[in-house]
């Protein structure tokens, strides 16, 4: 029997509770991490965001760690660490499909929107291997002295004065005690279920499921496009070093190159498609929504997979919102307590922002008789957080039957994110309470209320040409108040080199 007694145990080694395990050490916690695998594990690619970038900058700064500061810029990271596999993401690009039809090219780029999130490859986030990026903050806890348990299997989680957590790593029994859980599991929920609290999609709006692996031999969109004679002058970078989204008919696919040259793709199926039980034959359903688009299937005739072993993965419902995210003695981080989609790439940023906003927590409440009322404040936000997200894309969803009308809901996230960007280069590094994508924000809620009483009124439309033409002109108006980097602005033509509202590498 491993008999253990400590102050924190995260379950969960992943990107989130890694950096977590070694900010707490940092304070002098002793911290115990919890693995039901072992590293390293196939996880899918993910992209970093500018907001990621800062807040892992400022998190790695407050705390003094070095070695994990580099990976909050592109540049950074290949110099210091050439080891890892990442990609350069140089900002966000989608281009509109019609089912059946080949991408048509048009000199106003009317079916392509390029938002550039760097001016630089020097400073550009990053797509991220997840298999790499998890062991190394994982190495990088356990060089610090955290005790990482791998192959854990809990079997047991109890609540008196302490926790005791009880399992199994391989043919050892472990027993921890400690004052303090963190369920860093993500959709396994680990704490969640020892606990009895639900897990559902009730009363959310976004309805998707996911078809991904991981490739090679696909070849380059830009590469595509220059073949079809697209204006590939007027992009602000090249299409698909950044985050790539092909804008499909209720339905959306990604595609994230690494240096390596293998490629993260997936789609993401809303509508009808997404309420039925995931496909038996995961690659059968793939090669089917390639055949609907031919250059989507053009792209691909020469791609094979290389990840996961098994192929092709087929997920149910992705959408999932816990009834608590936080209590007496315990919290989750973001991925835990719920998910709504990664159409945003929301996912690294929003576990940082929770990540930055509990170490000081612990850093300045611990001990203290604030410290289970903020706990569960931190819980209720974060629900909050992802309710907000919901919101945002839901409504990217709603209008997908038009790409200019997608393209116009989708500012409401940019601007969102802008502004969260702005309070974040105004805030100290002693703390910021916002919500994350200010989401609290009564500007910013009032901006989506107003949008999404205009997207009903679309859809009952039916998308014709004339109320698409209001819809965008009622969307302009609506983010005026906060629009400060000259989104939807006519001249663009959808091409927008510069949108940082400061400088993310200064932040950090």
């Amino acid at each position: 029997m491993n008999r253990i007694d400590c102050d924190v145990v995260i379950l969960g080694s992943g990107l989130g509770g890694s950096l977590l395990a070694m900010v707490l050490h940092r304070l002098g916690r002793r911290v115990v991490m919890m693995d039901r695998c072992v590293h390293p594990r196939f996880t899918i690619g993910e992209s970093s965001t500018p907001i990621a970038d800062m807040l892992l900058a400022r998190v790695c700064r407050r705390y003094a760690l070095p070695e994990i500061a580099p990976l909050a810029a592109y540049g950074a990271t290949r110099r210091a660490h050439p080891e890892l596999s990442i990609g350069l993401k140089r900002g966000f690009s989608y281009f509109g499909h019609t089912p059946g039809q080949a991408f048509q090219v048009h000199p106003d780029h009317r079916n392509e929107l390029l938002v550039a999130a760097s001016t630089n490859a020097e400073t550009a986030d990053s797509h991220w291997l997840r298999r790499d990026i998890d062991a190394f903050l994982a190495q990088q806890a356990r060089s610090m002295g955290v005790d990482l348990i791998e192959n854990m299997q809990v079997r047991r989680i109890t609540k008196t004065s302490r926790w005791t957590i009880q399992g199994q790593s391989g043919h050892q029994e472990v027993e921890c005690h400690c004052r303090f859980v963190v369920d860093a599991t993500g959709p396994a929920g680990t704490l969640l279920a020892a606990l009895g609290i639900a897990k559902q999609p009730d009363g959310l709006k976004t309805h998707s499921r996911s078809l991904y692996a991981h490739f090679e031999g696909v070849t380059s969109w830009d590469e595509l496009l220059e073949t079809w004679g697209a204006g590939r002058q007027d992009h602000p970078y090249p299409c698909d070093r950044a985050a790539l989204h092909h804008v499909l008919d209720q339905a959306w696919m990604w595609q994230l190159t690494f240096d390596s040259g293998v490629m993260s793709a997936g789609f993401v199926i809303s509508g009808p498609a997404a309420s039925r039980p995931h496909p038996p034959d995961a690659k059968g359903a793939w090669d089917s929504f390639l055949s609907t688009y031919p250059s989507l299937k053009q792209q691909f005739l020469d791609a094979r997979i290389v990840a996961p072993a098994a192929g092709v993965v087929a997920t149910d419902r992705l959408q999932y919102l816990a009834e608590r995210a936080a209590g007496e003695g315990w919290i989750c981080l973001p991925l835990s307590a719920g998910f709504i989609d990664p159409l945003h790439s929301t996912g690294i940023a929003h576990t940082f922002s929770v990540v930055w906003r509990l170490a000081h927590l612990f850093e300045s409440q611990w001990n203290t008789p604030a410290w289970s009322s903020s706990i569960l404040a931190l819980g209720e936000a974060m629900r909050a957080e992802i309710r907000f997200l919901d919101r945002l894309v839901a409504g990217c969803y709603r209008t997908m039957p038009d790409f200019s009308a997608f393209s116009a809901f989708s500012m409401l996230y940019f601007v969102a994110a802008i502004r969260f960007e702005s309070r974040l280069g105004t805030a100290g590094l002693e703390g910021m309470d916002d919500q994350f994508l200010c989401a609290d924000d009564a500007l910013v809620k009032g901006m989506v209320s107003r949008v999404e009483e205009e997207v009903r009124q679309l859809q009952a439309s039916g998308f014709s040409r004339d109320p698409i033409r209001r819809f965008v002109n009622r969307v302009r108006e609506a983010i005026r108040p906060l629009n400060s980097v000259g989104l939807m602005d006519a001249n663009t033509r959808n091409m927008y080199h510069h949108t940082a509202p400061v400088d993310k590498l200064r932040i950090g």
